[in-house]
């Protein structure tokens, strides 16, 4: 989706070039904000919404930030403390 010059694309695109699926992406804003840290939620691409649905939407151009920031805060283990408490 092509809006002022920027391209944006849904979050499932996103998912497919970064090799994990839209639940996991969708997760990891999940457990940033149960966390209460700052730094790991400022670190985060911002998600736009342009329809009715709420569709997730990422620029293109934000794409190797969020995957910079998959390296640098999750492994195995992160959020279990959060998808538990998701469950719940």
């Amino acid at each position: 989706m092509l809006k002022d010059n920027i391209n944006y694309l849904r979050i499932g695109e996103v998912a497919k070039r970064i090799n994990k699926t839209t639940q996991t992406i969708k997760s990891w804003y999940g457990w940033a904000e149960f966390t209460g840290n700052k730094e790991i939620l400022g670190e985060l691409p911002t998600i736009y919404r342009f329809d009715k649905r709420g569709t997730r939407y990422f620029k293109e151009s934000d794409i190797p930030q969020l995957e910079k920031w998959y390296n640098k805060y999750i492994s195995y283990g992160t959020m279990s403390d959060y998808l538990k408490a998701k469950k719940k």
